[in-house]
């Protein structure tokens, strides 16, 4: 009988907490991401179908840029850092954009509230 071939991912946040070691603070991940093992059940030309106990199945191409499972640890851990890293500048380009509406919402007064136009 084969050996089984598995895939990877990566998934969840780190968490961070305050630890008091001699009275000084120091934070500690107390939670780390968790990897997924993904045992291949069917190869194709253009990928593979991987399954997780319980749970659906899903179709990885090979040849794409961004695959939802990796076929080593290290390309998994490459892809969370990618995922996050963009997840990262998201969030960071929706504060700048919300962080310009207060601005502008601070310096409204009572008068440019009630002649505002309507669309």
């Amino acid at each position: 009988m084969d050996e089984p071939i598995y895939w990877y991912r990566y998934d969840g946040y780190p968490e961070k907490e305050d630890h008091f070691w001699h009275l000084g603070i120091v934070k500690k991940f107390t939670k780390v991401p968790h990897l997924s093992r993904y045992r291949v059940v069917k190869e194709t030309p253009k990928g593979v179908w991987l399954i997780e106990v319980g749970r659906f199945g899903h179709f990885v191409l090979r040849d794409s840029h961004k695959q939802w499972a990796c076929p080593t640890r290290k390309e998994a851990f490459e892809s969370y850092r990618a995922r996050k890293t963009r997840e990262h500048e998201i969030h960071e380009a929706r504060m700048k954009k919300a962080a310009v509406a207060l601005e502008w919402a601070d310096q409204v007064t009572g008068d440019m509230i009630e002649n505002t136009s309507v669309w």
